[in-house]
């Protein structure tokens, strides 16, 4: 059953970024950077920060609700804003180098691989 809240809010999730994406065609680059890219990542970022309080509040696990909402709805909207509470969590709980180092080996890694990926199949 957790499969299924997480593959509906999956759904959601991804259908709120392509819509964004063809809400805002003409915006598309600003300054030379994907916008809406750009926006979804910082918005999903704010909205994972936003559920891990409200959720954190409660002692109650809400599991269900955060399988649909976070890990689905977020995670299929964008894996950053993921990314971005696992730095949150680190740097809460004091591990300041684990981030940093967390952060520096994730953006160059997927720099590489998408430098790899793009080089090996274009």
């Amino acid at each position: 059953m957790n499969v299924l809240y997480v593959a509906i809010g999956g759904a959601v999730g991804s259908v709120l970024r392509y819509l964004i994406t063809i809400l805002h065609a003409n915006s598309r680059i600003l300054m030379g950077l994907p916008i809406n890219t750009f926006v979804v990542n910082i918005l999903g970022s704010f909205l994972i920060g936003v559920a891990f309080a409200l959720l954190s509040k409660y002692e109650v696990s809400l599991e269900k609700v955060s399988l649909l909402l976070v890990t689905g709805v977020l995670g299929g909207f964008t894996t950053f804003s993921a990314f971005s509470l696992e730095n949150l969590k680190m740097i809460n709980s004091g591990e300041y180098l684990n981030s940093l180092i967390y952060i520096s080996s994730t953006i160059i890694f997927v720099l590489l691989a998408v430098f790899l990926g793009f080089k090996v199949f274009s």
